[in-house]
């Protein structure tokens, strides 16, 4: 909801109290999106590059091809908008509403921006 920096510890802990639950890759994909808001884009496509290492979903695919985006890294940006596209939710606005639950239009704006610079080709 925007409190990124509050959220960190937060979620680290979780992953400290259940290292191996099934659903570690839901903190660590939130964890990668909060690195994002914060500007951390390295650490942020460590955390995706992680979570997907593990399991490949639409959520974290949508975090990583926004951090390199913001990168500059659109090649690699391009095939992980392909593979989104063959994982697309088939309502994904809803789906957008569902997962990007933010209280700062600005921090939508910042993760729409990025993957726009996701889809540029390379000038």
């Amino acid at each position: 909801m925007g409190q990124f920096t509050e959220a960190l510890d937060p979620l680290m802990h979780c992953l400290r109290l259940s290292p191996h639950d099934p659903f570690a890759s839901v903190f660590l994909s939130l964890i990668a999106l909060t690195k994002y808001h914060l500007s951390n884009f390295t650490w942020a496509a460590e955390y995706c590059e992680h979570v997907l290492q593990k399991r490949r979903t639409y959520v974290v695919l949508r975090s990583w091809a926004a951090t390199l985006g913001q990168l500059g890294r659109t090649e690699e940006a391009w095939a992980v908008l392909a593979e989104m596209d063959q994982l697309r939710p088939l309502n994904v606005e809803r789906h957008w509403k569902l997962t990007c639950p933010y209280a700062d239009p600005a921090h939508e704006a910042h993760l729409i921006d990025d993957l726009r610079k996701a889809r540029l080709p390379e000038k």
